[in-house]
């Protein structure tokens, strides 16, 4: 069984950012897409459509963790199976 995107993302490829006086750990969007894609809820699929569309990501690094997590990869209008 393999280890849930965002287990595996935290611990990997997560940064820490301060907000005031909190520091946080952020996932990058490519991760944020392949757990959307994942979830495959209706909300979500409008997510990954306005993310793929809006929010520039790095289409080798998402399709790196889109096979490692054996997901289907978005095209850029947001569409998967």
């Amino acid at each position: 069984m393999s280890v849930p995107i965002v287990q595996s993302s935290k611990r990997e490829y997560a940064y820490t950012v301060q907000v005031e006086e909190v520091s946080t750990r952020v996932l990058r969007i490519e991760h944020l897409i392949c757990v959307s894609v994942e979830t495959g809820r209706v909300k979500d699929r409008e997510r990954v459509r306005l993310l793929m569309e809006e929010g520039h990501p790095n289409i080798a690094f998402l399709a790196d963790i889109c096979t490692r997590h054996h997901l289907t990869l978005p095209t850029m209008g947001g569409e998967f199976s």
